[in-house]
Formats: C-alpha cells, sequence, structure tokens
C-alpha cells in the first residue's frame, strides 16, 4: 500500500538524510506532536530496507512500540518486537523495540543476543538521555542513531548535545497550523497556584509540593465547573499534579455526571487498553492521568486538554497540549483549559520556540529572553468571552468581537470562573452592557420556571454573576425566554459549585 508523504514530511526527511551525509552520527529530528513522525520513521526505515540494512525502531514505552508496529503493518512491511509479553520474530531485518526489554534482557542480563542494526530510530528521543539508553547506543559503535522529539529537550529545558550531536529543524506548531495540518488551540485560564516555597528538584517542582497546592478545589477556580461551562461534550484529557490528585478528579466528574475514568503508571496494560479504547469510541468522555498520556498517546478526537498541574518544564506543558492538536473528522479547533498557570509562564504552544542542543542552556531562558528582547506581552483574557490571545490587532476581542477597553487589570477568583487568556499581556475586566444583563436574567427566568422554582432563585443567581440585585428596570422586565447553551452550562456549574461547598461543610461538621 502506497502512503503520500505530507511536503513538510519529504522536506523533513531530505534534511534528516543530507545531515547523515555531512557525517552526523546522531543527529535529532524535530517535528511537533501530530506531525506524523512515525509516518517519517516509516519512510526512513523503508529507505534503509532498500540498501538492505539491518534497522531498530526503539521506543521507551509500550504504546509507541505497538503504534509504530501497526504503522509498519499498514504499509505491509515485515517485521519482528521484541518486547515483554509480545511473541518474537528475531529473524526479520527490521525490529520494533522496546528500549527496557532490550536493555533487560540483550545488556543486563544477555539472555538473548543483540538484533543487528545499521540504523537505530530513537522514538521520543529527550526519553533517551539515560544510562541504559545509553549503553545500548554505545553496543552499536557502527550504527547511525536518529532521534525523533516533538521536544528535543530535557525536562529541565536543557539540550540534548551530550547525547545527540545535530539537530534537523522540522516546521513550528504554528506553521502546521497555518497549513491546516493541526488545528488551533484556544486557552482558558486563571491565576496559577501559588508555588511559593515549593521545592525544586532538577528544574521541577517536587511531586508532593504540586499536590498540597494543586489538590485543592479552591485554588484557580473548579475544574469540573470550568470545564462543564467551557468544553462540555469534549473529548477530554486531563493532567493532574499526582496520582491521587488525578482520582480526585475523576471522581468529581463523575459525581457531575459525566462519564470519567484514570489511569497512571500502575494502571494494568489490558485495563489501561480497555479504558483507552472507550474514549477512542466516545463511551468515556473525560480521562484523567498522572505522568501517563503526556507521551506516545495518539487520539485525534481529543478536543480538550485541562491542565490541573503545574509545572516548569516547557517540554512537559508542550506534550500535554500537543495531545489535543491532532485533525480529526469534524474537529476544528481544541481548547486549552489551564488550572495552572502553565500559559502565562510558557507563552503560547503555538509561538516559535528557538530549540537547541546545548546542554548548558534552558529552552525557557531562552524563551524568556526573547520575549524581553522583542517586548513581546504576556497573554491576556477577555472576560466576556474568556478567550486568551496577544498581539491584538484592534481594541476588540478576537473571539466574540466585543470592544476590550484600556487598562484592564487581571480578574482571579477563588471559586470562580477561568477566564480566556489573550495575547497581550493582561485579562479582561469588561463590564457587561444591559442588553447581555437583560437576556441573562431572561434565560434564568426561563430555567426558574422549567425547575418550578421562585422567581428569587433568578435573582439569587443573577446577583451570584453580577454581584447586584436585578432591581435596574433595565433588567427587571425582561421575559423569560429560552436560554443559550453557555447559561445552561453556567448554571450547572453553579449548582455543581454549590453541591460541592455543602458537602465540605458536612464533612467539617
Amino acid at each position: 500500500m502506497a502512503f503520500e508523504l505530507r511536503q513538510f514530511q519529504k522536506d523533513a526527511i531530505h534534511d534528516l538524510r543530507r545531515a547523515l551525509r555531512s557525517g552526523s552520527k546522531r543527529p535529532v529530528l524535530r517535528l511537533p506532536t501530530g506531525a506524523g513522525k512515525t509516518v517519517v520513521a516509516r519512510e526512513v526505515l523503508k529507505l534503509a530496507s532498500e540498501q538492505s540494512n539491518n534497522a531498530l525502531f526503539l521506543a521507551p514505552r509500550r504504546q509507541l512500540v505497538l503504534q509504530a508496529s501497526g504503522k509498519l503493518a499498514e504499509a505491509n512491511m515485515r517485521h519482528g518486537v521484541i518486547m515483554a509479553g509480545e511473541p518474537r520474530s528475531a529473524s526479520e531485518p527490521l525490529q520494533v523495540v522496546s528500549k527496557d526489554t532490550l536493555h533487560a534482557r540483550a545488556i543486563r542480563s544477555q539472555k538473548i543476543e543483540l538484533p543487528p542494526a545499521d540504523l537505530i530510530i530513537a522514538d521520543e528521543a529527550h526519553l533517551f538521555a539515560t544510562p541504559s539508553a545509553g549503553q545500548i547506543f554505545d553496543a552499536y559503535p557502527n550504527a547511525r542513531v536518529v532521534g525523533l522529539s516533538a521536544t528535543p529537550a530535557l525536562p529541565n529545558g536543557k539540550g540534548l548535545g551530550n547525547y545527540f550531536d545535530d539537530l534537523v529543524e522540522g516546521p513550528d506548531i504554528g506553521d502546521l497550523i497555518e497549513q491546516g495540518w493541526l488545528v488551533k488551540p484556544e486557552y482558558y485560564g486563571g491565576s496559577r497556584p501559588d508555588m511559593t516555597g515549593a521545592q525544586t528538584r532538577d528544574g521541577e517542582w517536587v511531586s508532593k509540593d504540586i499536590e498540597e497546592r494543586a489538590n485543592k478545589a479552591e485554588l484557580v477556580g473548579d475544574v469540573v465547573t470550568n470545564w462543564l461551562r467551557l468544553a462540555q461534550g469534549r473529548p477530554t484529557v486531563v493532567f493532574a499534579a499526582t496520582v491521587a490528585h488525578s482520582r480526585h478528579l475523576r471522581d468529581q466528574f463523575e459525581a457531575a455526571g459525566v462519564t470519567a475514568e484514570h489511569i497512571d503508571g500502575n494502571t494494568e496494560a489490558d485495563e489501561r487498553d480497555a479504558i483507552l479504547s472507550r474514549v477512542r469510541r466516545g463511551e468515556t468522555q473525560v480521562i484523567t492521568n498522572c505522568a501517563v498520556l503526556n507521551i506516545g498517546w495518539d487520539e485525534p478526537s481529543i478536543s480538550c486538554c485541562v491542565i490541573a498541574r503545574p509545572t516548569k518544564s516547557i517540554v512537559l506543558f508542550h506534550q500535554m497540549v500537543g495531545r489535543a492538536l491532532r485533525l480529526d473528522e469534524g474537529k476544528s479547533d481544541c481548547i486549552v483549559i489551564d488550572h495552572a498557570g502553565a500559559v502565562d509562564l510558557h507563552g503560547f504552544v503555538d509561538e516559535p520556540v528557538e530549540w537547541s542542543l546545548d546542554p548548558g542552556s534552558r529552552v525557557q531562558d531562552r524563551q524568556h529572553e526573547r520575549r524581553v528582547e522583542n517586548a513581546e506581552p504576556k497573554p491576556i483574557t477577555c472576560a466576556h468571552c474568556e478567550f486568551v490571545y496577544t498581539r491584538p490587532t484592534s481594541d476588540r476581542c478576537p473571539s466574540c468581537g466585543e470592544a476590550q477597553p484600556k487598562g484592564r487589570e487581571v480578574v482571579t477568583w477563588a471559586d470562580a470562573e477561568l477566564t480566556k487568556l489573550e495575547r497581550d499581556g493582561k485579562r479582561d475586566n469588561r463590564k457587561h452592557t444591559w442588553e447581555e444583563k437583560h437576556a441573562f436574567f431572561g434565560q434564568l427566568l426561563w430555567i426558574c420556571a422549567e425547575r418550578r422554582n421562585k422567581e428569587g432563585w433568578a435573582k439569587h443567581k443573577y446577583r451570584e454573576r453580577y454581584s447586584v440585585w436585578p432591581n435596574d428596570p433595565r433588567v427587571n422586565n425582561a421575559m423569560p425566554y429560552e436560554p443559550t447553551r453557555e447559561t445552561r452550562a453556567w448554571v450547572k456549574s453553579r449548582d455543581i459549585a454549590f453541591f460541592q461547598a455543602t458537602k465540605s461543610q458536612r464533612r467539617a461538621a
């Protein structure tokens, strides 16, 4: 079966081969998440097989091994698999290999012979900066090693120059969005957790301190209520701070009537496969996880990414958001709901990033220096629709078209609606018009009638949103009319917030 490569994939392969011809022994090819790194690898392996070369596709996780094997099978490329729990065919010149299995069986215990290789492709190359990976590479002194990564840096942002000798740059995320190969993300966010005093280890906050600050409903707004308001109906992945935090979030979604499941590193392979299959079929709408789905998970239907864990790592941030960028039928965009201040800290994933192999500098430091040098503003948020953007071309929000006043101040809530982040470094505190307030009160009256509540319920909800009673004649003469989806989602989010608050009060009593 013939597969037509996209032009940027052809260009990437051309640039990679040029680097190899120029003498590079270990180049790393950077392609964004969703750009088809495995498809590019398949073409490189095909070229190697045509030259009668033995080759390994080396992957650090089980799911990546299975995905690569499936891509090769689609193209009728014969290959073996070396991974615990999988049947082995050692005679094939092309092998798809688990890094951990190969190290354990061929190097540490020497239970099997090393499969021959003239070419090694290291998928997710930023995860190969380990002693075991170095021992594997050293066992193949005459082989060319090609790394693949969307984020060619260590978790702390330092370059991979101690492990690879050349960086081959593919297109940026913004380029592929503009060309129509990835969907455009829209960002929603609030204030980030206070990480003052949190311990840092190797450039990242330690898990214990992250959980203490992130696993609290009062910080940055409630994940579930904001999801109901902003992304209800979207297939969603939630990135949590710890396993306990992920389970807590799953429980909150389930309590709100949303089908949700949780996985972590201890979830059995069969159970994990079953859960992800339910996500793929649409039976599970929200999947929460801790440090599992940020690498190697390819599910194009995901159109919402919830970041519920703070991170100092731009690598992790890009990997998390990348899960929602892939194209899928009927999918025109994706939503990033940031409960951790990651967008404020790292910027937008569709902005250019200056990657480098330099092990003495960090990519996030270069990004910060570039913003300062270019006087680039931080994201701002439109309070009308909560859209996040920078570089406004007019005084109106590019999403909803509403006028944006000058001198906006940052708006934060403890139990609050997140606001849409904009691209000029501030958040919009625009006052709602009387027409909007009139319409909102009329919709509350409609819901009030549906629920057979007294009119006082609608007045209290109006006051909850606008901090005043609907006594003004420009509002209180509203007639009931059918509410929008956004209004219903807001009311539902407030119902859940009220339920959670009363439950906490009962527990305290």
